[in-house]
């Protein structure tokens, strides 16, 4: 075993991220940036109802989500995965254009473990998600 951090990161990397955005062209962008740090599985939905239906069925490890999103939006859907004891672990990430405190704080509140908003950089994206899941990984240690 290795005394160098970044090996200890890579090992810890998520096999599959689920993003969820309504708009195609944003889903695609966020899915390239995801494809490039490594992440074998990218999983989409392009609302809430087929987000949560796909956390049902197939194993994710980590949600993209906007908020703003037909059917079932983004906060309802945290709310859902919070009262599911095999969902309520995933770390979520809320990368939305609402960019109010109060949306921040209601995120947060209901669990999110992350917030970015858009525009946001592909560099951002990246840092964020790093930050994210190794945060995630030392507290389930």
């Amino acid at each position: 075993m290795s005394d160098d951090p970044t090996s200890e990161t890579i090992r810890a990397w998520p096999h599959s991220i689920l993003v969820a955005e309504d708009e195609r062209t944003i889903r695609m962008i966020i899915k390239r940036i995801i494809m490039r740090l490594g992440i074998p599985c990218v999983r989409e939905a392009s609302d809430g109802t087929r987000a949560l239906a796909i956390l049902k069925d197939t194993p994710v490890d980590f949600v993209v989500t906007d908020w703003s999103m037909p059917s079932i939006n983004g906060l309802e859907l945290l709310y859902l995965m919070q009262q599911d004891n095999e969902l309520k672990n995933i770390p979520v990430l809320f990368l939305t254009a609402r960019n109010d405190e109060q949306s921040v704080e209601q995120a947060i509140g209901a669990g999110a473990n992350g917030y970015i908003v858009k525009p946001f950089t592909p560099a951002l994206l990246e840092r964020k998600l790093e930050e994210m899941f190794v945060d995630h990984l030392r507290a389930d240690t």
